[in-house]
């Protein structure tokens, strides 16, 4: 049997967060605090000093983490282009460990966030102007539910 209710409060919630999200994200920029800074640094001393595989963890390897966020942020690849993943790359790509061990500047996880935050916030104020139109249910369309091969 499946529980209707659990699922109603859940897209509840979602409705509530979307609508509050431009309100929440308007006056806020991020940056890289001092404290911040001290704590990124010391993040990547404690991986490379007390990690229990040292010789898994190499500068060479950080260049992994401008796609691995992306992902995170956007599995169904529904915000992020083909187009924003090599600009990002080879923008941060390079120098991402340099500018977090050395410099403790993680700027570009939030540059990289403003442009999913950007994306999020133009999809959910496009679903609302559809919203807005009436539905032909005499359409034969298809919606491709699973796009990770998108």
């Amino acid at each position: 049997m499946i529980r209707v209710f659990p699922l109603l409060r859940f897209g509840a919630a979602l409705v509530v967060a979307l609508l509050l999200l431009p309100l929440a994200a308007a006056d806020r920029t991020f940056t890289t605090t001092p404290t911040l800074r001290e704590e990124a640094q010391t993040f990547i001393k404690i991986l490379e000093q007390v990690h229990y595989n040292r010789d898994a963890v190499k500068s060479s390897d950080f260049v992994q983490v401008i796609p691995d966020y992306m992902a995170e942020l956007d599995p169904h690849h529904l915000y992020f282009l083909g187009s924003d993943k090599t600009a990002f790359t080879d923008k941060y790509g390079k120098s991402v460990y340099y500018n977090t061990a050395f410099l403790g500047n993680i700027d570009a996880a939030y540059a990289i966030f403003n442009t999913y935050q950007t994306r999020v916030e133009a999809r959910v104020a496009w679903i609302f102007e559809q919203l807005k139109t009436d539905v032909d249910l005499t359409a034969k369309e298809t919606y491709r539910a699973d796009r990770t091969k998108s």
